[in-house]
């Protein structure tokens, strides 16, 4: 059973009738449960059986969900997590340091970037 939700703040568990060491031997409990903690064997683990459900990044889910009719993905009706990589140029930002701005390369570099040779490499996201 969970207790809040991901972005919950101490007071939001406190309101709830929860303190930190509920909190804590809560996860306790849920890491007992884990097989593994990995960001690089947990497709191998799940694909082998040796685990049922896994946790992890689309770009390694969506593509095994695509071409493993047994594999489905699914998230809380509450929600999930989201992290997005995002880059940013100042508006002053002028030239190529520190003191002077942005290099002149990070044009091409941003194209390069998301180019559509590279959807290729990031299945999922075309």
């Amino acid at each position: 059973h969970v207790l809040a939700g991901f972005n919950s703040t101490e007071a939001d568990l406190a309101a709830a009738g929860y303190d930190r060491d509920a909190v804590k031997a809560h996860v306790q409990r849920l890491k007992s449960q884990a097989r593994l903690f990995s960001s690089q064997d947990h497709v191998r683990s799940l694909m082998a059986g040796d685990v049922w459900v896994t946790v992890g990044s689309s770009t390694d889910l969506v593509p095994l969900a695509e071409r493993t009719p047994s594999v489905d993905l699914i998230a809380p009706a509450d929600g999930t997590n989201l992290w997005a990589d995002v880059w940013v140029v100042p508006a002053n930002a002028e030239h190529g340091h520190l003191q002077s701005g942005p290099s002149p390369l990070l044009p091409s570099w941003l194209e390069f970037g998301v180019s559509p040779a590279r959807a290729d490499v990031l299945v999922g996201f075309k």
